[in-house]
């Protein structure tokens, strides 16, 4: 028969034994910082490839993003700095190089020299017109 001596040491290690296998278990699993960790690896895997939208627009690139951004901030300023449409509130938008002009304007003139200004930018592939011909309104 075994004393009980042994049998404490038979317990313990059995206790030991189960520790190591749950702490072992536990490694297995995946916290936060690994699932930042893959998701880091798989961001950076992924720079210069197309982005593609939930809904299956049309592909665009950090490139492309970065240079709608630049072709929106040459319309704007050259809007802006424009005698006759500094006035204006026309809000300027561009996606894959087509720019879209959303705003209110007193004449067709003035829509037409805001597309031609916009137009004559570089890598501008057209321009979407959406500005609307209202009166001008009375100064106050």
């Amino acid at each position: 028969m075994y004393s009980k001596n042994q049998y404490q040491q038979t317990g313990i290690l059995l206790v030991s034994c189960l520790s190591a296998v749950i702490a072992l278990a536990g490694c297995q699993q995946e916290g936060a910082a690994e699932k930042a960790g893959k998701q880091t690896d798989q961001a950076v895997g992924n720079v210069g490839k197309p982005i593609v939208d939930a809904q299956d627009s049309p592909v665009e690139t950090a490139g492309d993003y970065l240079d709608d951004a630049m072709i929106t901030k040459k319309a704007k300023a050259v809007l802006l700095n424009d005698e006759l449409l500094k006035a204006s509130h026309i809000e300027v938008t561009t996606f894959n190089g087509m720019v879209t002009l959303i705003g209110k304007i007193t004449s067709q003139q003035l829509a037409d020299r805001a597309i031609d200004l916009v137009k004559s930018q570089e890598y501008v592939k057209g321009v979407h017109n959406e500005l609307m011909i209202s009166a001008a309104e009375p100064e106050q």
